[in-house]
């Protein structure tokens, strides 16, 4: 009988511990920051045309400035609301966009359309789950000249992220993203030849654990950007 006991006391201990232990893993785990890698998939999905990111923003400026770049448009301005959705097999979202816009002119020639736009909403991939809003100005300018327009500005898109691989993760993200140069076709489907950024993306894990990370984009055209952060990594993302 007293082996008996010491079994069943030890059986105790042993499946106390490993409940503890199974605990405080899951505890570190939801406080786990986000890999180099998931950040890489918050920056390309805010671009990300699949999943209504900038990328799209740039091309709807683009799209636009071929309709409103004459002289019997100055000082025009504009507001609309766009609502965009879509569910996939892989991928999901739906956003709604408040677009604000207005012809500059000097000497009744076009010279600049300048876009305002805020953005709400979700998306999901296969890596990932998103609930975030963005604040964005666009300055389209070469209006007149040249083949592509060329568009600089900047966005601050803050939102809350669920990562479905590895640690499954959650975090808070504020995303700073500045436009140098954008160039995009004027002709349909306006894509993005070229240009740069920097970015800056911040947050805090589950439990208020903070990171950082930082870097730059380079627009290769062909709907493709490399992403290379401050350590040097590089990635080459789709758009």
């Amino acid at each position: 009988m007293k082996k008996t006991f010491l079994n069943s006391a030890f059986a105790t201990l042993l499946i106390t511990s490993l409940t503890l232990f199974s605990s405080c893993k899951k505890e570190e785990n939801t406080d786990t920051i986000p890999t180099q890698e998931e950040a890489v998939d918050i920056v390309s999905n805010a671009l990300d045309t699949d999943v209504a990111g900038q990328t799209s923003d740039f091309e709807q400026t683009a799209k636009t400035s071929a309709t409103y770049s004459s002289n019997s448009y100055c000082g025009f301005s504009k507001d609309s609301v766009i609502t965009k959705s879509f569910t996939g097999t892989n991928i999901s979202y739906n956003y709604q966009f408040n677009w604000n816009w207005a012809v500059v002119c000097t000497q009744a020639i076009p010279n600049t359309i300048n876009f305002n736009l805020t953005t709400s909403g979700k998306y999901e991939t296969l890596r990932m789950k998103s609930d975030d809003n963005s604040t964005t100005n666009i300055a389209v300018t070469n209006l007149l000249t040249g083949t592509n327009y060329i568009a600089n500005g900047s966005t601050i898109r803050n939102g809350t992220q669920t990562s479905k691989v590895r640690n499954m993760s959650q975090f808070t993200s504020k995303l700073e993203i500045t436009y140098s140069n954008i160039n995009i076709n004027k002709t349909s489907p306006y894509r993005i030849q070229s240009g740069n950024a920097s970015f800056n993306l911040t947050g805090k894990t589950i439990n208020g654990t903070n990171y950082a990370y930082s870097g730059t984009i380079t627009f290769l055209g062909s709907q493709s950007a490399t992403l290379t952060f401050a350590n040097g990594n590089s990635f080459t993302i789709q758009l």
